[in-house]
């Protein structure tokens, strides 16, 4: 029985993997945050976020692992969902590699700039929509936040259920957010997810 165990436990690493995705080893451009896409990182295409690697003391959001966070700005996209409409947000995708990944949790806050100018960290709301390898879309999970300064804030950690396995897709979206929806961006950081190849 013990050997069996064994086995299974060597079958199971060789087809999956545990990552921590940091950001802090990808290329960032300072002057122009919006050039530096993330792409696939890990398994995962993070659509619509970017590196970010704050310059001032009197930028929004501090990241969780310095030096580096991804974050996602956009003052004209809306995703609607039924009932639910969603501004700022990035679309987290399994490449070719992985079959699915199981989104466990990740760190995150709101801003009103780039996260490397002059800005305010903001409270709101995060929603989190996922769709899983078949196509059935889990519950939307929200997360609160609130800011611990106006600048430099630290990112709030969102441990998500263990529902969210076997999926294709994640989106994290402002949901709501004071003052301005539109101006919100999000910053986030160490995102654990684990990857079936």
């Amino acid at each position: 029985m013990k050997y069996l165990t064994q086995v299974l436990a060597m079958v199971t690493a060789a087809t999956a993997q545990q990552f921590d995705d940091t950001f802090d080893d990808l290329t960032s451009n300072v002057a122009a945050p919006l050039t530096s896409p993330v792409g696939v990182y890990h398994g995962l295409a993070y659509k619509g976020a970017v590196v970010l690697r704050p310059k001032t003391d009197l930028a929004s959001l501090e990241p969780h692992s310095p030096a580096q966070f991804a974050g996602a700005f956009s003052a004209s996209d809306l995703l609607q969902t039924g009932d639910l409409k969603l501004r700022s947000y990035v679309t987290i995708t399994r490449d070719s590699t992985v079959r699915s990944f199981d989104f466990q949790s990740f760190y995150f806050g709101f801003g009103t700039d780039t996260a490397t100018t002059v800005g305010v960290a903001q409270a709101g709301v995060l929603s989190v929509l996922a769709y899983d390898v078949n196509g059935k879309q889990l519950p939307v999970v929200t997360f609160p936040y609130a800011p611990n300064r106006a600048t430099k804030a630290d990112l709030l950690f969102a441990q998500l259920p263990i529902t969210f396995a076997f999926l294709q897709n994640v989106t994290l979206a402002v949901a709501t957010s004071e003052p301005i929806a539109e101006r919100t961006f999000i910053g986030i950081d160490d995102v654990r997810h684990f990857n079936h190849l």
